[in-house]
């Protein structure tokens, strides 16, 4: 029988996201968003067998801004789910022992934290203190001229009744940095370790290590930070129950396992010291363990309780889990080696879990136990009316800038790109027109996942090139670092070099070759489109047009980011101008698609309707549209669609005029 395309509504309308993953005594849970649901996160429990039990009401989304780009916002502990709501990003808690399996009402979940209006108190990544009776939590307050923030402890109450709890927006614990992240409580309640940075830092730039020392009452006493750290960040805390503390850190160039001894015994004398010398390499591949944390919470090791330690490694879009032991000998074993992403692992009771997918299976729970790999959740799946093989990418690896026709030098060398190259199946008489997608960050990477979009697009006969540029991830830090000052320039030498060398290879239609991208992605394809004729056209997701505003206007988080990227202001105001869109639209000569949402706080509106607006008079087939209900990132369902379609249409009248003049 004949398969029917996709369409732009089967590309979101199967939308099944898992993420962050908890598994322990306590069960298995973890977030689940459907477009079912109106793409709403909910917390779910996970049953042995896959079942999954809705733990918070419909119409209420779970989710944490911090950093506008969220990350871990719940935790479940001694039978009670904290959780933080989405809307006015308080802190809920809900009695899990006693809950109403019928629950409907957000009534039954009481508020820990007070209700500031407009979300100006945000928390995210909880520790629970059982001997103490408090939540410690990442907090940033925007209630002032500025935004703080603070490593906080709320005092839990007597009772989960709703109506009872007495809301309490936190004692600050540590206030010296202008970030935190990863609060996590030693065995013995004596050390909170976390992560800290300030500007202009990334958390994946320089990042300290702090262990704050509490006395009996939680009273702080001391807080010693790692020393010996020249260059490299940590991320990723986690003790184990002997009081060991577990990370991972790019020291050493790559994302790689480390511990430090029991704390309470290293630090057990006063005047004690940390040095990162004391710190233990325990799996150390020449590949990254881990992706930058763009937001907080992220697990991708975990400890067993037979000694073994499970781990990720990313190399060139793929990634492997692989279990270590933690005997004098270790050896280890790969679990499987064809991931295209892993979201999220945990250990408990001898098994291994974890959020993960491959080219050909969206994310999906998996669980490993007797050697034997079995999925209890497999969302994603593309609808049966077109139901087929997907089609896998093809890793390509090329040389770039000055050596662009030089031979392809070792593994990671910083003067060499990569991409992921995807050809339609179905034959035609000449070479299939090209989208050049480029990830955001600019420190992200391409995604081999099985994607609805990616295959939507195949499936209209274009070809599709995802590029990792230098900069991007899962490369090592040395590759990862090659785009500090050079964003704008080198990222798009890459670009291009990519397109040449499929075009050389004649394995695409030169005549029709498109590029798209969202936030980093999206200045990607105006600067393309500035210094390269190669481009029929772009569609430039919530882009950036004008650098030298978005410096002033972007979000705390990424407010320095750019320094790194570009240089500093005002010594640097001259290449600030020179990488700007706006101050080049006169080299503009293809059409421009601009999709973008009102409520955009790390890239403004403004981005796109200031240079949409210089281009509309000189270049009529570019378009813009703004969803009044979105912000980075488009999430609701009929929005995701309606830019969909949008942008189709774009290419095909784009097509149309290029063949009408041919």
């Amino acid at each position: 029988m004949h398969k029917q395309k996709l369409t732009p509504s089967d590309v979101f309308s199967a939308n099944d996201n898992l993420a962050y993953l908890q598994w322990n005594q306590e069960g298995c849970f973890c977030i689940r968003t459907r477009a079912s649901e109106d793409n709403l996160p909910r917390v779910v429990q996970v049953s042995d067998q896959g079942d999954c039990l809705a733990l918070t009401p419909p119409g209420l989304a779970v989710r944490t801004r911090l950093h506008e780009y969220g990350g871990r916002p719940y935790l479940v502990s001694r039978g009670t789910l904290y959780f933080c709501r989405d809307d006015t990003q308080q802190i809920m808690q809900l009695d899990l022992q006693h809950r109403n399996t019928a629950m409907t009402q957000t009534s039954h979940a009481s508020a820990l934290t007070p209700d500031e209006g407009q979300c100006q108190l945000r928390y995210a990544d909880f520790c629970h203190d059982s001997l103490r009776q408090r939540l410690y939590a990442v907090r940033e307050d925007h209630r002032g001229d500025t935004v703080l923030n603070t490593l906080v402890a709320i005092t839990l109450p007597d009772s989960n009744e709703p109506g009872d709890t007495p809301q309490d927006e936190g004692l600050v614990l540590f206030s010296e940095s202008d970030f935190i992240a990863s609060p996590r409580l030693s065995p013995d309640g004596r050390h909170l370790a976390f992560v800290s940075w300030s500007h202009p830092n990334m958390p994946w730039d320089n990042t300290q290590l702090q262990v704050l020392t509490v006395d009996e009452a939680g009273a702080p006493e001391r807080c010693i930070t790692l020393g010996g750290m020249q260059d490299g960040a940590i991320q990723q805390l986690q003790f184990d129950p002997s009081g060991r503390l577990w990370f991972l850190t790019d020291v050493a160039g790559w994302w790689q396992l480390y511990y430090l001894p029991c704390l309470s015994d290293t630090l057990g004398q006063q005047g004690a010291v940390l040095d990162i010398s004391q710190a233990i390499p325990f799996y150390t591949p020449d590949q990254d363990c881990a992706s930058p944390p763009w937001i907080v919470g992220q697990q991708q090791f975990a400890i067993t309780a037979e000694q073994m330690v499970a781990c990720t490694t990313v190399y060139k879009s793929r990634w492997t889990v692989e279990v270590i032991s933690q005997r004098d000998d270790p050896d280890s074993m790969v679990i499987a080696d064809n991931f295209s992403h892993v979201e999220s692992l945990a250990c408990h009771d001898g098994r291994i879990r974890m959020i993960a997918g491959t080219p050909e299976q969206a994310g999906a729970l998996l669980e490993y136990h007797h050697d034997t790999l079995q999925a209890l959740i497999q969302p994603g799946l593309l609808p049966a009316t077109v139901q087929s093989t997907p089609t896998a990418p093809a890793h390509i690896t090329y040389s770039t800038g000055t050596n662009a026709n030089s031979e392809i030098k070792p593994d990671c060398n910083p003067e060499q790109a990569h991409a992921l190259l995807y050809l339609p199946e179905e034959s035609t008489a000449k070479p299939p027109p090209l989208i050049v997608t480029v990830h955001g960050g600019p420190s992200s990477s391409a995604k081999s996942g099985l994607n609805p979009m990616t295959q939507y697009w195949l499936q209209q006969g274009f070809a599709i090139l995802d590029v990792d540029h230098r900069g991007s991830t899962g490369y090592g830090r040395r590759f990862r670092k090659r785009l500090y000052g050079d964003w704008g320039k080198i990222d798009l030498e890459d670009i291009i070099a990519a397109v040449q060398y499929v075009a050389d290879k004649q394995l695409i239609n030169p005549d029709a070759i498109f590029i798209r991208g969202g936030s980093a992605g999206g200045y990607a394809v105006l600067a393309a489109l500035c210094h390269s004729d190669l481009f029929k056209g772009g569609a430039c997701y919530y882009g950036i047009s004008d650098m030298t505003t978005l410096a002033a206007e972007t979000h705390k988080f990424e407010s320095h980011y750019i320094e790194q990227l570009i240089g500093a202001l005002p010594e640097f105001a001259e290449r600030y101008r020179e990488r700007s869109p706006i101050h080049h639209i006169d080299k503009i000569h293809s059409p421009v698609l601009f999709l973008h949402g009102e409520l955009d706080k790390v890239v403004p509106p403004q981005q796109a309707r200031m240079i949409y607006q210089a281009l509309k008079p000189r270049i009529p087939k570019c378009q813009i549209m703004v969803f009044p209900d979105e912000a980075h990132g488009f999430r609701k369902l009929p929005n995701q669609i309606k830019a969909l379609e949008c942008e189709k249409a774009f290419y095909q009248s784009v097509l149309l005029q290029h063949e009408g003049k041919n």
